[in-house]
């Protein structure tokens, strides 16, 4: 696999865990066609730069990026309470200086 592979899957998985989260979800390059009638999720990672961290033997590179998380529900079918209880458990499951490894890849959330 690639990093940038590793990092989504890494970031996926751990958005599963997030409870109440709809189970219809979008991911880049797979077909998708939601049901407006049900709630679901888009997930879409952004790479930006890669930053040099040191060179030589052992050297290594950062990708720095966004993972963003959408979340869509029907006009009408839930409260804004309940919306905002559903958002906050994602923002809570990807909490600053969480450490998300999938093969050799380690994914480093720095905010959210």
């Amino acid at each position: 696999m690639n990093n940038i592979t590793d990092i989504q899957t890494a970031l996926y998985n751990t958005l599963l865990t997030v409870p109440g989260l709809p189970v219809d979800i979008e991911r880049e390059n797979e077909r998708f066609k939601p049901d407006i009638r049900q709630d679901w999720v888009r997930v879409t990672l952004l790479p930006s730069e890669t930053v040099k961290q040191s060179g030589g033997i052992g050297g290594y590179n950062t990708l720095q990026g966004v993972y963003q998380i959408s979340l869509f529900f029907p006009a009408g079918r839930k409260n804004i309470n309940d919306i905002n209880i559903l958002a906050d458990a994602v923002a809570d499951t990807f909490v600053p200086a969480i450490f998300l490894t999938e093969n050799t890849t380690t994914v480093n959330v720095i905010d959210c």
